[in-house]
């Protein structure tokens, strides 16, 4: 979701540009899906080092 909604923009803007005679054109946003996709990078990332400390807890009982 990160990805996607960073670089929809950059290409939308360099197809415009391509396609457009003598005019060059930029435009560059985020969403609320850059938000989203940050939070559940966040949810994830937090979820595998809880993993790990169960693992690592499994590991030495």
């Amino acid at each position: 979701m990160i990805g996607f909604d960073a670089v929809t923009p950059i290409i939308y803007s360099g197809l415009v540009t391509l396609l457009a005679e003598d005019a060059s054109y930029f435009f560059f946003s985020l969403s609320s899906y850059f938000v989203i996709g940050l939070i559940l990078y966040v949810a994830a990332e937090i979820f595998n080092y809880g993993i790990e400390l169960q693992t690592l807890s499994d590991e030495t009982v």
